[in-house]
């Protein structure tokens, strides 16, 4: 397998009740009444269950830890948002199980439906226009996961890509997972020493400890969710630039076998 990123998206992968006549009054606050489930869907005409309503998301900071032997996934996805309407409850896309959920700060009640809806209530209402801090706890191993009679998570030999268009983030983690809602990634993922975690933008840093390293990733150019990139393996890694002068990171799989020169020759005349 060979994969490039730089810091605009470069990849290439070679794979081997009732009432009754009585009168009811009740007192609802007029900010509750207000409030609404954000859609779960973006309102995409083509397809309708994906992406979903209510928010825009500007940022996520995922960080993760990965154990290719068993394919288990264990994360921490922050994601800084900004409402768009006035939001009683809001949904996310996402497969795999999730432990907690945080908004603003405080615990909030979720619960899971239809093909990868995660639904969270806040503990409080959100207005039209504030801030939103969702950070969401979660484990699974990917490649058990399906949804609408796919997966867009990948294992190889030595580790897993999650590679899909339009949708691939709701396999490793939660997101507004449809292509309208653009933001920047810090990707940083922990593997077993001698194993390579690829993502999108730069390679901010590397550290290792008790047999484990972690690759620090960042990506400042807004980009669609199924564009943030996870590729976990044994790999070469060889730098360079583009004739742009967009800087890449070269990654080839070291069990290209026969095809390992073929593959180098091919990525390196896209320049």
């Amino acid at each position: 397998m060979s994969l490039r990123l730089g810091a605009f998206v470069h990849r290439r992968f070679i794979v081997p009740g009732a009432l009754g006549a009585a009168s009811l009054m009740l007192a609802i606050p007029a900010s509750a009444a207000a409030h609404s489930p954000g859609a779960p869907g973006i309102g995409d005409p083509y397809y309708p269950a994906y992406g979903n309503g209510g928010y825009d998301v500007s940022h996520y900071d995922l960080r993760l830890k990965y154990q290719p032997a068993t394919d288990r996934l264990e994360g921490t996805a922050t994601i800084l948002a900004r409402t768009t309407e006035d939001l009683s409850r809001f949904n996310l896309d996402f497969l795999l199980d999730v432990g907690e959920v945080r908004v603003n700060g405080a615990k909030a009640s979720f619960t899971t439906s239809g093909e990868q809806e995660l639904e969270i209530t806040p503990k409080k209402p959100l207005d039209k226009g504030s801030p939103l801090t969702v950070v969401v706890r979660y484990s699974g191993v990917p490649s058990s996961k399906q949804a609408f009679g796919f997966t867009s998570w990948h294992r190889t030999p030595d580790g897993g890509i999650a590679a899909n268009e339009p949708e691939a983030a709701a396999w490793w983690f939660p997101s507004n997972d449809h292509p309208l809602d653009k933001a920047t990634y810090d990707v940083s993922v922990q593997v077993p020493d001698g194993t390579q975690a690829i993502s999108n933008g730069t390679l901010q840093s590397t550290s290792s400890r008790l047999g484990w390293t972690r690759w620090n990733w960042r990506s400042d150019q807004p980009q669609a969710t199924y564009l943030a990139t996870l590729a976990v393996g044994k790999f070469d890694l060889t730098t360079g630039t583009t004739e742009g002068g967009i800087p890449v990171v070269n990654a080839y799989s070291r069990d290209l076998g026969a095809n390992d020169g073929a593959a180098r020759a091919s990525v390196e005349r896209t320049g």
